[in-house]
């Protein structure tokens, strides 16, 4: 999304007015939590907040990329102004996979096959390895 559409989209929000943004995306996270796998009652909750912190990682502009460590937004440098290869912006294939087979575990298959094919036709180099990714 580019500058003008984020705009755009925010203009449209701030016209619909905050009760009806709020609705229409609580509805969007309630349709996504109705097809996964149902956990044991007491874990309910529990479960669909991991749920819904695993789907907000994948990235909206690269389907199935999804970003590393929400643990570290900016990355490990000792400043958050310094460019570094980790963080948030960086897809490592090995996060990925753990990101990808938790999506299988939820019943998210979608999501999971999403992360698999990015893996293999963005991540993986000629070689068979896989390299990180840095997202815009």
């Amino acid at each position: 999304m580019n500058a003008d559409q984020a705009l755009t989209t925010a203009r449209r929000s701030l016209a619909k007015g905050f009760s009806r943004v709020r609705r229409e995306y609580e509805s969007g996270w309630l349709e996504y939590l109705k097809p996964l796998r149902a956990a044991a009652p007491p874990y309910q909750k529990q479960f669909n907040m991991a749920a819904m912190v695993l789907k907000a990682l994948e990235d909206k502009t690269y389907r199935g990329a999804m970003i590393a460590s929400p643990s570290t937004p900016w990355g490990g440098g000792p400043n958050a102004n310094e460019a570094t290869v980790s963080g948030y912006h960086a897809v490592w294939a090995r996060d990925l996979y753990h990101v990808a087979t938790a999506f299988l575990a939820l019943g998210d298959n979608a999501s999971a096959n999403r992360a698999l094919d990015y893996l293999f036709n963005v991540q993986q180099k000629a070689d068979g390895s896989f390299r990180p990714k840095l997202l815009d």
